[in-house]
């Protein structure tokens, strides 16, 4: 029997993959060409979905502030036995100025417990169940860690588009074909990739499902990663599974610190 959670080190590791999900898979990268992939027909103003999506996610990121609830689900089967970790994550984002942003993030995490982390005046604030500290921290490193994850997607990984109109909004789904985005997912898992060193590890298609409001902001996303591993004839069916809910932009996003932030 495999022994896939638990343990200091893949609480750890778990964290980091959740964090760096929510902060960095945005999938919002120009394609290999460099420009969208062509319009397709069907959609109701001649675009694709991930053009759309991508059109959307580009509002998102030019947003002076944002609010947004993630929830990370990663469940494993192996034989008849099966486990589930699931991380939800709070973030609020408010730039100030290309020198100057705020973060807050709230975790809860089935294997790593609950903690808070604050991002102000250059410097990260963060507390726990057992502690509370803080550390200096240069805004290059945190623009680096709001980029983790960050991939070209290539023109020929787009495939099954669709886009359908819906009360309040459009709906799109598309998938990124997992042999034309090999090297792009396990730099994005990387972190996953070394817990399971010596292991053969295979990707399948990521599935993705988006909403978008009438003005063509995104509303939620849903993304479905299927993992094979497979370790002394031992198979191992692994699921990452992320759903982003963006609950506010601009001046509606506040960001509300502990009265004793100082004392941290």
């Amino acid at each position: 029997m495999l022994t896939i959670l638990g343990g200091n080190e893949m609480k750890k590791k778990m964290g980091i993959l959740a964090l760096s999900a929510v902060l960095g898979v945005s999938l919002v990268a120009c394609t290999g060409t460099g420009t969208n992939p062509p319009a397709e027909s069907g959609s109701p103003d001649g675009s694709n979905a991930y053009a759309l999506y991508t059109a959307a996610a580009e509002k998102a990121e030019a947003a002076t502030a944002m609010e947004m609830n993630q929830t990370v689900v990663i469940s494993f089967a192996y034989g008849e036995e099966s486990e589930t970790a699931t991380t939800e994550t709070a973030v609020k984002t408010i730039t100030h100025s290309d020198t100057d942003v705020e973060l807050q993030i709230f975790v809860t995490s089935s294997e790593d417990g609950d903690y808070t982390t604050y991002y102000r005046d250059g410097v990260l604030y963060y507390e726990d169940s057992e502690q509370k500290g803080k550390q200096e921290v240069g805004m290059e490193e945190i623009i680096a860690s709001l980029r983790t994850g960050d991939f070209d997607v290539a023109e020929n990984a787009i495939k099954d588009e669709t886009v359908n109109a819906v009360a309040g909004g459009t709906e799109l789904s598309f998938t990124l074909d997992a042999d034309a985005m090999n090297d792009q997912i396990e730099e994005m898992f990387a972190d996953l990739l070394s817990i399971y060193e010596g292991m053969d590890m295979s990707f399948s298609d990521i599935l993705f499902h988006v909403q978008l409001d009438e003005e063509g902001n995104l509303k939620n996303t849903n993304l479905v990663i299927p993992i094979t591993i497979v370790s002394g004839g031992e198979s191992i069916t692994m699921n990452v599974e992320s759903t982003i809910v963006y609950v506010a932009y601009g001046e509606d996003v506040v960001i509300e610190a502990p009265a004793d932030l100082d004392t941290y």
